[in-house]
Order: C-alpha cells, then sequence, then structure tokens
C-alpha cells in the first residue's frame, strides 16, 4: 500500500509540473451550464463564450449574439424579475477594460469627477474577431455576452437587462430646487435609478448643445448609445421618462420650461429642456465664468453642496484642479463662509 501511494505522489507531482496550472483572470460564466440558453457556449475555446474575458465583436458576421441576449429575459413561472446581481457585478469590475472601468468606478464614487472629453469620446476597449485575436474599439458602451441585454454605458452606470417601470416609478427622484447644482444631483439619481431598473438616460456630461437626444442610436458603431438589440426599448424608454416628469410635484412649476417637459411626449427631449437652462455645457447659461459661491443665507451644508459643484464644473469642464486636503483650496473655501474668520481658526 505504502509503495503504491508513493509512486501516485511521484506521478501527480511530475504530472503537475509539465502541465502548469495556468492562472487568468478570465471572466466567470454568470449562469450555470443548466441555465444557459441553447447557443450559448460556456466552453473557453470557443469565441464569443460566456467565459471569455474579452467581448466579441458584435459587428462579426460568424457570430450570433442572438442566444446570449437570451440570457435575462423572462422564462416561464417566473414570479420576480432577472437582474444582473451583486455577485455578478463583483466579477465583472474584476474583467473591465481601464476606461470602462475608471467610468464604474467614478459612477459609484462620490466627488470623483472625469474629463468631459472622456464622456463625449466614448471607451476605448478589445473585442475578438476571432480567438486570442483583437482590435481596438471606440463605443459609448461596453458589452459582454454574459450580460444578456444589459450593458455598462457611458455613464458608468449598468444597464439592468429588463424594464421595471412600477420600481422605477417608486424609486425616482423629484426635483427638490432649480440650483444648478441640485439639478445635477437630482440628474444623477435619477440617471442611476433609471439604470437600475432597464430604462437608458445619456450621462449628465454629455449633453451639449450638439446633443439634443431626439433620438436615441442603437448598433455597434462609435456614435452608438446603446448595443443595436435596444432598439425595440427606446419607444418604451421616452415614454417611461416622460410619465415621470409630467407627474405632479416632480419638476418646480417655476422652471422656465416647466410646460414644455410635461406635454413633450418624448422623454429624452424633455430631459434636455430640463437640464439645459442650469448646465455648464451650455455658454448661453454662463455658468462657467460665475465666480465663486458665497454663503450668505444658505446653510453651511448647502453652501457645501454648492462649492462642490462649482469645483466639479471647473475641473471636468475647465481642466482646473481642486484637492480638499490642499490648505490653499480649504482656505478658499472657508473664506466663502460666513464667520470665516471662525472657521479659519477650527481649521488651523
Amino acid at each position: 500500500m505504502t509503495n503504491h501511494l508513493g509512486n501516485l505522489g511521484h506521478e501527480v507531482g511530475q504530472a503537475i509540473s509539465t502541465h502548469p496550472t495556468c492562472h487568468t483572470h478570465a471572466l466567470q460564466a454568470t449562469l450555470s451550464p443548466s441555465n444557459t440558453v441553447a447557443g450559448q457556449s460556456t466552453d473557453p475555446r470557443v469565441l464569443g463564450s460566456l467565459t471569455r474575458p474579452i467581448p466579441v465583436s458584435m459587428s462579426l458576421a460568424t457570430f450570433d449574439y442572438g442566444p446570449y441576449v437570451q440570457a435575462y429575459q423572462p422564462q416561464p413561472n417566473d414570479k420576480n424579475t432577472r437582474r444582473i446581481d451583486e455577485a455578478t457585478h463583483q466579477i465583472i469590475q474584476r474583467c473591465l477594460p481601464d476606461s470602462v472601468k475608471a467610468r464604474y468606478d467614478a459612477a459609484h464614487t462620490p466627488g470623483k469627477m472625469l474629463p468631459v472629453s472622456d464622456y463625449l469620446d466614448g471607451f476605448h476597449f478589445d473585442v475578438e474577431t476571432a480567438l486570442d485575436r483583437t482590435h481596438t474599439i471606440l463605443r459609448k458602451c461596453w458589452w459582454h455576452p454574459s450580460l444578456g441585454t444589459g450593458c455598462i454605458t457611458n455613464s458608468g452606470f449598468m444597464l439592468q437587462p429588463n424594464i421595471q417601470e412600477r420600481d422605477f416609478r417608486r424609486y425616482a427622484p423629484t426635483l427638490e430646487g432649480l440650483d444648478p447644482s441640485t439639478v445635477r444631483a437630482f440628474y444623477v439619481d435619477l440617471c442611476r435609478v433609471a439604470h437600475g431598473y432597464g430604462v437608458y438616460m445619456p450621462a449628465y456630461e454629455e449633453y451639449c448643445p450638439e446633443a439634443t437626444f431626439s433620438t436615441i442610436e442603437c448598433g455597434d458603431t462609435r456614435t452608438a448609445r446603446v448595443p443595436k438589440f435596444c432598439q425595440s426599448l427606446v419607444s418604451q424608454w421616452q415614454a417611461i421618462i416622460n410619465h415621470h416628469l409630467k407627474r405632479d410635484k416632480v419638476i418646480p412649476s417655476t422652471h422656465p420650461q416647466a410646460g414644455e417637459i410635461k406635454h413633450n411626449p418624448n422623454g429624452y427631449e424633455a430631459l434636455s429642456l430640463l437640464i439645459t437652462p442650469y448646465h455648464p455645457g451650455f455658454i448661453d447659461n454662463g455658468i462657467l465664468i460665475k465666480p465663486h459661491p458665497q454663503q450668505r443665507k444658505h446653510s453651511l451644508d448647502e453652501h457645501f453642496r454648492r462649492c462642490e459643484f462649482y469645483y466639479y464644473q471647473q475641473q471636468c469642464f475647465l481642466g482646473t484642479y481642486h484637492n480638499w486636503t490642499d490648505a490653499l483650496h480649504m482656505i478658499r473655501f472657508l473664506d466663502s463662509c460666513q464667520n470665516s474668520r471662525v472657521l479659519r481658526m477650527m481649521h488651523n
């Protein structure tokens, strides 16, 4: 017995030494083989497999992405809407391309800012056109076969593969004021909730005079904002956003275009009307040339939020730099507050 076990150990050791373990960061399958749809593959030797970390090119004529977009579609007797869960989120984060991960981290990290040019350009990442043959492309969304009809959009948020209109209406925020910082906070929160319940919205930084978003382009091109299989959902997205914006007390009646926003059936055009007067990307409102905010009658908390927006717009749109740990930057903020001498003494 001992002799046989000794030989077995030697043979196993020799096999390991001649076939070393390959440590890769391949994307693990988010669906178990028993739940995969016919036509999907979990074999890493197959192009477009659920387990390959680099997504396949959607323009490849030889690849049928149809079965993969069925991954999260409702099945008979389903009681709950299928979603990309937190475990899948964590797997995906480890495998994201650098440009996509930077946007994803910025969307989920309060106070983190990226240049507006990053949002206007989109993501640079690799796609496979054959096994282990890649091409670098520029797109405004990132899709992997394991996400079904979901994707990471230019905002950095994960677009869930199924629309949940009832939950979106339940959790969508209301606009409490018309200060530019409040409008931005409202929009970012609305964008986050919308993506979480399967409704696409452009990133706040993407708004500019050249982009009206009256139509949402779908496809595998540089200007497309979502993959081609989302085309049938665009009209539903427009209606859902419109239904929310025209509800009572969602938009203050003092907004200069409140009537047009409520009666525009295209929700994306209504969003553009909503934020244009308070967005730093539109030079007509002069937001970028306004001086540093002063506290005056605002509470210290409100003043801090207004200053954060001021630093955000300067850094994002004008390329300036702000750091709360820098003494000069902190003093600049304290000097804009009421009782600045007392605050500076406490800070010192």
